[in-house]
């Protein structure tokens, strides 16, 4: 179970439980700032400290020189993933819980898509538990899509969204409460 991300985009992220509203609530299960500026270790500062480790930190991203770094306009320092689905920028944050038909679960961060990035089904943002093998669970975010999947009962539910627009930073909020998901996209 591993939260792996990678697409052309700049992110900031929070995967919190529905208590949980600041680093030091012993509910959250990680909080990954993704500000550090150099290196390829991103800071769990939640009470976990489940560090994400950067892949490709200096040569998959959109900063100089192919850096993950990026000095935001409006984020400051943020990190980026050029989209390369092999030689890409990619985090990959520890372990964290299954993502099951019982547990809720609250995932939270902020995107801004590169102007030049098509909108497609790349995914921005997951969790794939257990890697590949059965039962098979993930959840991702793409430009245009949440999906929640959990194939030990073939579940699988999905929120469409308007797709991510080119160039401007969104908080995305996605909240699973029993069989229930909700969406919110700048605090709506």
């Amino acid at each position: 179970r591993k939260l792996i991300y990678s697409i052309s985009f700049a992110l900031v992220l929070g995967l919190l439980l529905p208590s949980a509203a600041k680093a030091a609530d012993p509910d959250l299960v990680g909080w990954w700032k993704l500000d550090e500026g150099s290196g390829a270790t991103a800071f769990d500062s939640s009470r976990s400290g489940t560090n994400g480790t950067i892949a490709n930190a200096t040569t998959g991203g959109m900063g100089p020189g192919g850096s993950a770094w990026v000095n935001d306009p409006d984020h400051g320092m943020v990190l980026s993933f050029n989209g390369n689905d092999t030689a890409g920028a990619h985090v990959v944050a520890g372990r964290i819980p299954p993502m099951t038909l019982t547990n809720d679960f609250t995932w939270a961060f902020w995107a801004k898509q590169h102007p030049n990035q098509a909108t497609n089904n790349d995914t921005i943002l997951g969790n794939r538990y257990g890697g590949t093998t059965t039962p098979l669970q993930f959840i991702k975010f793409t430009p245009t899509r949440f999906e929640f999947y959990n194939d030990d009962g073939s579940y699988l539910q999905g929120i469409n969204y308007t797709a991510i627009p080119n160039g401007v930073w969104v908080h995305h909020v996605i909240v699973k409460d029993g069989t229930k998901l909700t969406y919110y996209r700048d605090g709506v």
